[in-house]
């Protein structure tokens, strides 16, 4: 690890989640980094603040040519005078990606790929550009990947084990364990006019690829009078959500609309069980989920489904600080919240073991992850060097 090595991130903007990462890579390298969105993603929250941490960072200016394309015509040139020793690029960007990946090609500069990707999206204009993708995966130095589901994914198109490196997925553990007293606990709840009821909590958009209807047919179920479920997050199913948890007089529900980060992790402190029912669909697979790691930061047993990459990666053990099920599966998704409300014992259980094992999962990992794939690159670009020169002598 050295300020001597010139490194480039590009991404689409400096999400909460990835600014401790940034400013760690920052105090490692001498790190630039090139944002290409304005944060009108279709994925992302309107309300998040996008902005720079303590480092070395440009937003460019650019247009969207679709809701899910963003062009930015500045990259180019910006890479072509770009005299980094590696490139770090994101999945993100249908222009940024491929343009980020070419150019480093053209110019024999290290390229790392930055991905979460375990299933190639089925939409039409996914299934035209996957060949695009394969050589890009296959085309990279090296890739740091989620967790162990993505390396098998890659592997399984040809990606070369030995150039993949685990940049674990994590949150700031320290803000998201902060203690919550008693009484503030009793307020929060006193304001949500929750009194004694047990929480299952959701954080997320209120999008079909969320799980959301699943969710609300699991709990239909549950006793009003005993349970309380907070549906926190927007999204454009938002409203015809409330319209069927009205229809179906379902008086255990609370919608909450927004809630800041820094924030959120009062609202993980009431909950019994935090649920993530994410589901696959043509065009998404939940990558991970990273309010997974947030929840278990306060004790959370989690509930999730077999679509979610923090499961898929282990950091959700079924049976263990929480329970797996399959995806689309109402009823086991209602039998999982269900046995959790009911044993007082093995909440608790799942309570410790996620506190405990939330603890392994931290910036200071995925930074080694990072770290181990520059090395890597460079140690091939060094060595793809030592080839050229011997192949000059031998020819000479």
């Amino acid at each position: 690890m050295s300020k001597d090595i010139k490194i480039t991130v590009i991404s689409n903007f400096c999400a909460h989640y990835r600014k401790n990462i940034y400013e760690r890579l920052a105090q490692v390298y001498a790190a630039r980094f090139i944002f290409f969105s304005d944060g009108k993603d279709t994925y992302w929250e309107s309300k998040n603040r996008i902005d720079l941490g303590d480092f070395e960072g440009e937003y460019l200016k650019g247009f969207w040519l679709t809701k899910k394309v963003r062009i930015t015509p500045d990259l180019i040139p910006k890479l072509l005078k770009d005299d980094s020793d590696v490139i770090i690029k994101d999945i993100t960007g249908r222009f940024a990606l491929p343009v980020t990946f070419l150019i480093t090609k053209i110019k024999k500069v290290p390229f790392i790929l930055w991905t979460g990707v375990w299933q190639h999206p089925k939409t039409f204009f996914h299934t035209l550009t996957f060949p695009l993708m394969k050589w890009i995966y296959q085309g990279s130095d090296a890739v740091c990947v989620y967790g162990t589901h993505v390396k098998e994914y890659l592997s399984s198109l040809g990606v070369d084990p030995k150039k993949m490196f685990i940049a674990a997925q994590a949150v700031d553990n320290a803000k998201f364990s902060r203690d919550v007293p008693l009484e503030e606990k009793q307020q929060l709840k006193a304001k949500l006019n929750i009194g004694t009821r047990k929480v299952i909590l959701f954080v997320g958009q209120m999008e079909v690829r969320k799980g959301i209807y699943y969710l609300i047919d699991a709990v239909e179920k549950l006793d009003a009078e005993k349970v309380a479920v907070i549906l926190l997050g927007n999204g454009s199913h938002l409203e015809d959500v409330k319209r069927i948890v009205e229809q179906r007089n379902m008086k255990q529900v609370i919608f909450l609309d927004y809630v800041d980060n820094n924030d959120l992790y009062r609202y993980y402190s009431i909950a019994d069980i935090f649920v993530l029912p994410s589901i696959t669909t043509a065009n998404f697979k939940e990558p991970w989920g990273l309010v997974v790691n947030e929840a278990m930061n306060q004790g959370c047993p989690i509930v999730t489904t077999t679509a979610v990459g923090a499961a898929a990666g282990g950091l959700v053990k079924d049976g263990v600080n929480g329970y797996v099920v399959p995806e689309k599966d109402p009823g086991r998704l209602f039998q999982a919240l269900d046995n959790i409300l009911t044993d007082d014992d093995l909440s608790q259980s799942m309570r410790n073991r996620s506190k405990d094992m939330i603890k392994n999962w931290t910036d200071e990992e995925r930074l080694d992850g990072i770290v181990q794939a520059v090395s890597f690159s460079l140690q091939l670009k060094r060595a793809g060097e030592m080839v050229t020169k011997d192949e000059v002598v031998r020819h000479g």
